[in-house]
C-alpha cells in the first residue's frame, strides 16, 4: 500500500511532532510526522505520512475539527503546501 502525506494546517505555533503523532495514531501507524514553522507570522503546519486507508480515515475524521482551540485544515498534501523559504 502506498504511503500518503497528509497536510495539517492552522496549527498552534507551539505544536510539536509528538502532538501530531498523538492526534493521528488512532487512525493507524505513522511513518513520519513533521512540523514547519513560520515564526514571522506565528503559525505552523504539519505533515504526517501513513498508508492510504488510515490516511483517508484520518482526513475524513479530522478535517474541520477543533483541536487545541483551532479549526484544523486536513487534506492530502500537495507540493505547494510547504511554507515558502525566505532568504
Amino acid at each position: 500500500m502506498a504511503a500518503w502525506t497528509i497536510y495539517i494546517g492552522n496549527l498552534a505555533s507551539d505544536t510539536i511532532e509528538a502532538d501530531l503523532t498523538e492526534l493521528f495514531l488512532p487512525y493507524g501507524p505513522i511513518t513520519n510526522a513533521s512540523i514547519e514553522r513560520d515564526d514571522l507570522r506565528e503559525r505552523a503546519q504539519g505533515f504526517v505520512q501513513m498508508d492510504e486507508a488510515p490516511a483517508k480515515a484520518a482526513i475524513d475524521a479530522l478535517e474541520g475539527s477543533a483541536w487545541r482551540g483551532r479549526i484544523l485544515l486536513v487534506n492530502r498534501a500537495r507540493a505547494h503546501d510547504h511554507f515558502a523559504r525566505r532568504t
